[in-house]
């Protein structure tokens, strides 16, 4: 799974080929050897749950079926399955999140991954882009094109007045 970028030197564009990327299924040594960059950027995502209850849901999300969770050695991915009635089957992503801003790249590595993973299953829709690090054009060049789905929401966590 080699992916290329191009440089621009003098005018010229040259391809360069990138290192492959060495993605694997998430496993507990993951979440403990990139806590110290993907805790801070969960507790971003998920504001109302501490520590504890971040990294159970991860660990609960590593052995089930419904939940693609990969990982790479600067980036990871969890995404999950979802079967409303009398719909067909799709998935969401969750998260995309990369150690640093230069690894944005190696974080799109994984949706190649995921798109794979979404087929293979059957699902009919892939969600992306909820909380990603990865810019919505570049994985719009890993997946397909993207498009915009609106969906509108009732907050049930106020009263209305």
């Amino acid at each position: 799974m080699s992916e290329t970028k191009t440089r621009f030197f003098l005018g010229r564009a040259d391809v360069i080929p990138d290192k492959p990327q060495e993605v694997h299924r998430a496993q507990q040594l993951d979440i403990d050897n990139k806590a110290s960059w993907l805790m801070p950027r969960l507790r971003e995502a998920y504001p109302s749950y501490g520590d504890t209850q971040i990294i159970n849901f991860l660990r609960n999300c590593i052995p089930s079926p419904d939940w693609f969770f990969i990982a790479s050695e600067n980036a990871i991915l969890l995404a999950q399955v979802v079967t409303p009635p009398m719909r067909k089957m799709r998935v969401d992503e969750e998260f995309c999140i990369a150690k640093s801003e230069d690894d944005w790249e190696e974080a799109a590595g994984l949706y190649r991954d995921l798109k794979t993973w979404a087929s293979h299953i059957g699902a009919s829709k892939l969600c992306v882009d909820c909380f990603s690090d990865v810019p919505r054009d570049v994985i719009g060049r890993r997946v397909g094109k993207v498009t915009r789905m609106d969906i509108f929401v009732v907050s049930l966590e106020t009263t209305p007045t």
